[in-house]
């Protein structure tokens, strides 16, 4: 009988392959858990959410108008910055114990959209925020005017309007109309119906200006463009002025924060008015400027 021998061939790359792919998985093992020691889970934030601010005022005769614009908030967790967010906005609170959160009220400066401002005359609030990760507390913050503030001039209309005409064909004056008026009984109309073209107004009162902060608040509604200014008189004699904002029409009421600080500084003098002009736009047959709250502060 004849015998046949098989002859069993193996891979001699087999067991090479079997140390190969455990050798391959070993190392993104390793390699998985040296990633998690460089790049550690995150920590999950406590959320706060801010939608807006309460603004209070204890004394409306001395402060006026308690009516704001805030819009930003500049917000601080342990006396360190977490940013400055326009409102409403969710803040990402990163920490694993409970601690005192600051919160700066935010606005516009000179209406410019970009130049947002922790208004320094606003007080910020303080509140205790506990280490809850992954839960969001809705707040509302709320400030009012530091005692210190200082109202070196107001006009709301309502006892009557320090404006006067300087040039132009018409000149701002009182309405009572409920329509054009902002709040109370009384606002200030600045109107041109052709073939009226210009007007320039200033305040027949007078203030004082420091060369640290102060700033012109006020409403306003309008159709048609229109400039703020200051002028200083000289105690020498003489007077300057320069306009130094302008702002587009805008269909509903808004505020604005107009910094004095720098006009003051470069102009020192006995004392200061607020100035207004506004022109009839050619093609238009008519337009208006609505005024209300006219307010100068500083400390």
């Amino acid at each position: 009988m004849k015998i046949h021998t098989i002859y069993v061939m193996t891979n001699p790359f087999r067991k090479h392959m079997k140390f190969s792919r455990a050798l391959f998985f070993s190392c993104i093992i390793v390699m998985l858990a040296n990633c998690n020691l460089i790049n550690p889970s995150e920590p999950v934030p406590t959320y706060i959410q801010i939608d807006s601010f309460q603004f209070k005022t204890s004394n409306p005769v001395l402060t006026g108008t308690a009516r704001q614009k805030i819009n930003s908030a500049f917000v601080y967790f342990d006396n360190q910055l977490i940013g400055a967010y326009e409102l409403p906005a969710r803040i990402p609170i990163i920490s694993t114990k409970t601690g005192l959160l600051k919160v700066a009220p935010g606005v516009i400066l000179n209406g410019l959209n970009g130049l947002q401002l922790a208004y320094p005359f606003f007080k910020t609030d303080t509140i205790t925020v506990a280490y809850q990760p992954g839960t969001i507390k809705k707040i509302t913050p709320s400030s009012s005017y530091y005692s210190a503030t200082l109202f070196k001039w107001q006009e709301d209309f309502e006892g009557g309007n320090t404006f006067t005409s300087v040039t132009g064909d018409t000149t701002l004056n009182r309405t009572l109309n409920p329509s054009e008026v902002f709040e109370g009984g009384a606002s200030g109309k600045l109107y041109f119906k052709a073939p009226q073209q210009t007007a320039q107004v200033i305040s027949t009162a007078t203030f004082t200006l420091p060369v640290t902060a102060s700033y012109l608040e006020l409403h306003y509604k309008n159709t048609i463009d229109f400039q703020v200014g200051i002028q200083v008189s000289y105690d020498q004699g003489g007077v300057y002025y320069e306009y130094i904002s302008g702002f587009k029409p805008k269909s509903e009421w808004n505020k604005v924060y107009i910094d004095l600080q720098k006009f003051a500084s470069n102009n020192r003098g006995l004392n200061y008015r607020i100035m207004i002009r506004a022109d009839l736009p050619s093609g238009m047959s008519s337009g208006y400027v609505l005024f209300d709250n006219f307010k100068v502060v500083s400390y």
